[in-house]
């Protein structure tokens, strides 16, 4: 299986739920997987984490082979999601311009979104990564489950 990860979920990974003065473990299989092309991102989901110019993206700089030039079938297919939901991004105003591109990639590569975004509260004006995956019949999961699902199992080292 391969997994196409949103910018939300690498900041939720890095800031709150796996730090990795916590959990290096994560971040090391994270790198694993990147190097083999099972887990990857849109370019566009590392210029977001850029504009942040925090550690994450820091590590994420480091990890350029994670993310992708999207190929024509990408392009296309991000231009119908684009026109299908047009409140799912803000192309003029910068806002989730990485969304399309990573569902996307997972519709094209037939892999799973990895998101920390929750379906909408208003899906039909509004709709969220989760929602349009729903509709595009696209697998869709957060970091927690994305672990379980890899069966990653970290153990803890006390420091003396």
């Amino acid at each position: 299986m391969i997994y196409s990860i949103d910018t939300s979920s690498l900041i939720g990974a890095w800031v709150r739920l796996y730090p990795p003065d916590v959990m290096p473990g994560f971040w090391k299989e994270m790198e694993r997987l990147a190097r083999t092309k099972a887990v990857f991102a849109s370019i566009e989901v590392l210029n977001e984490l850029k504009r942040k110019d925090d550690d994450v993206a820091k590590w994420a700089g480091q990890h350029k082979n994670m993310f992708v030039e999207p190929e024509k079938q990408v392009q296309d297919e991000m231009k119908m999601i684009v026109s299908r939901f047009p409140g799912l991004s803000n192309l003029d105003t910068g806002k989730s311009v990485a969304d399309p591109w990573v569902i996307a990639l997972a519709k094209v590569h037939h892999g799973v979104v990895v998101t920390e975004e929750e379906p909408s509260q208003n899906p039909g004006k509004k709709p969220h990564i989760p929602d349009v995956c729903n509709l595009l019949e696209i697998e869709c999961m957060n970091v927690l489950q994305f672990i379980r699902a890899q069966k990653w199992v970290f153990e803890l080292k006390s420091t003396p």
